[in-house]
């Protein structure tokens, strides 16, 4: 993949290469999210972040993918995984 597409920006909010492809970091907080449209959206350890529940509320409608990765902890994430054992 190195040979066909290359990185044009590499910095501490934005990754894009040369396919167009676009990975934007967004702050947090339901409201942050509101200002973009994103196709896809990612949320990292979603069990501890704050307002985890109306950052997906704000983007369910808009994304095409939304990906949620967590250690196990109560709440929302909790709640939507199930309380399932993680798989080993």
């Amino acid at each position: 993949m190195k040979a066909r597409v290359h990185v044009t920006t590499d910095n501490v909010t934005e990754l894009t290469l040369s396919n167009g492809s676009h990975i934007l970091a967004v702050p947090k907080g339901a409201n942050q999210v509101r200002l973009f449209h994103p196709y896809g959206y990612m949320m990292d350890e979603a069990a501890f972040l704050p307002e985890a529940q109306q950052c997906y509320d704000t983007v369910q409608p808009v994304a095409k993918q939304i990906i949620a990765v967590s250690s196990a902890g109560p709440g929302w994430f909790g709640d939507q995984c199930g309380n399932a054992p993680a798989m080993v």
